[in-house]
């Protein structure tokens, strides 16, 4: 499996680079502007850092690349598991890019705590939902990529509208309102330690559910 993650490395390479120059931009950015805009900013950065992955996997199903894959010495399995491994070690890169930015932004006093709380659980948990990225692609092909964009940006959209409207509703019964309740740092850790593992089963699903599906395809 290492080779195989090591080959999605050296296809993506370059891309990744770029990404990455982009992240740490950004990074920069909310460093020194700090703001309500952190959260966004912090997505961003996670975002960029993801797209060697996803771009890989589009470029794989694309070049009917599974077909050569399958006769390899290694399972069907392992060939879904170093998708994963390569998204989730650029995600991690971009999640440890958004946290330095974010500490940063904290000691020189442009972002509160509780905003960095916030940011930095958007931008992990977000990043996890956006492995349903793979299953689609296994169920759906690289072909509807730009439709599987949509339906996966849709689905990650509502899970994260839903769990902030019901969020801050029960926050606004404990504080003043909802708004004030994101100022509080303790609410921010378990609401968005909450988000994270909510994240985290969706994922989980999601990666059994491709891994099923790309078992029983026949390339």
């Amino acid at each position: 499996m290492k080779g195989l993650i090591l080959g999605q490395y050296y296809a993506t390479v370059k891309a990744l680079i770029i990404y990455l120059i982009i992240a740490v931009l950004i990074t920069l950015l909310m460093a020194f502007s700090g703001g309500e805009s952190s959260g966004l900013l912090s997505l961003l950065i996670v975002m960029f850092a993801i797209s060697a992955g996803t771009d890989n996997l589009k470029n794989e199903a694309a070049a009917e690349w599974y077909k050569y894959a399958v006769t390899l010495p290694v399972s069907r399995k392992q060939i879904v598991q170093s998708h994963y491994g390569y998204y989730l070690i650029t995600m991690l890169i971009g999640v440890g890019i958004t946290l330095i930015g974010l500490v940063a932004g904290s000691l020189l006093g442009n972002l509160e705590m509780a905003n960095v709380i916030e940011a930095f659980g958007i931008s992990f948990s977000i990043g996890l939902l956006m492995t349903l990225l793979y299953p689609f692609t296994y169920s759906v092909g690289a072909d509807k990529s730009n439709m599987i964009q949509i339906i996966v940006g849709v689905i990650v959209l509502f899970i994260f509208f839903v769990f902030n409207f019901i969020s801050l509703i029960i926050g606004g019964t404990i504080y003043e309102s909802g708004g004030d309740a994101m100022q509080h740092v303790e609410f921010e850790l378990i609401r968005q330690s909450i988000f994270i593992i909510i994240s985290l089963v969706v994922a989980a699903a999601g990666y059994f559910i491709g891994l099923n599906k790309f078992k029983k395809t026949n390339f």
